[in-house]
């Protein structure tokens, strides 16, 4: 049976982020930390000899110089982007726990949930790191590396080679940073109110919207994939 939350969190817990920052306070400290793991990856891990290494059989040289150039006179374009993108990522999901929280009639305010993401985004940010820490000790020569070098989803531990093509990609969802983010948004929904399931409510709201993005993907694997 549904039931009326009319708990409206004060300002102080509607812009609390983590560590003592507020909202974004914590949405400029996520977006400097991958910033620097996207340089990072892309000055140190994806060198000109690793390009070489994965597309030396696939094409000519001076084809794969011009893809090199290309990507050098519009990476600016990226760095701009990865801040975007977290928004719009945290933004998407906030909204589909908004829009729970409308159809369970929960008077609960978007920026709430929006505060919520951004601080549960911080796990998804760690992992990042840690990627990226072990991608440096990694002698990255095909694809098979980079899939080999992911320990925390279910597609690393299992390899490319023993899953269907269309597995691979919700194997790739299906990881220890994405169960604990899952963990921290039922938290915190708990926390915004402790009449609600935490985790009944990120299943059905959160959840259903990271299903249809996850089929999304696969059609477009089966449609245009090579």
């Amino acid at each position: 049976m549904l039931h009326t939350i009319n708990e409206i969190p004060n300002n102080k817990q509607l812009t609390k982020g983590s560590w003592g920052l507020s909202t974004w306070e914590t949405f400029g400290v996520l977006c400097a930390v991958s910033l620097v793991v996207f340089f990072v990856q892309d000055q140190l891990i994806l060198t000109k000899d690793v390009y070489y290494s994965l597309l030396g059989e696939q094409m000519a040289i001076d084809r794969i110089d011009a893809l090199l150039n290309f990507q050098a006179k519009w990476k600016w374009v990226s760095y701009v982007a990865i801040p975007l993108m977290l928004l719009l990522q945290s933004a998407t999901i906030a909204a589909c726990m908004f829009t729970g929280a409308i159809l369970l009639d929960w008077k609960l305010p978007y920026r709430a949930f929006f505060g919520l993401v951004i601080r549960a985004m911080a796990v998804v940010t760690m992992g990042k790191i840690l990627q990226t820490i072990i991608l440096l000790f990694m002698d990255i020569q095909s694809m098979d590396d980079f899939y080999q070098a992911d320990w925390f989803s279910l597609l690393g531990w299992v390899g490319k080679a023993n899953l269907p093509e269309l597995a691979m990609v919700p194997a790739s969802f299906l990881n220890v940073f994405e169960v604990l983010f899952w963990i921290l948004l039922a938290a915190g929904v708990r926390q915004l109110s402790e009449k609600a399931k935490g985790l009944g409510f990120v299943t059905g709201t959160y959840g259903v919207g990271l299903v249809l993005w996850c089929l999304f993907l696969v059609y477009l694997q089966v449609n245009f994939g090579s």
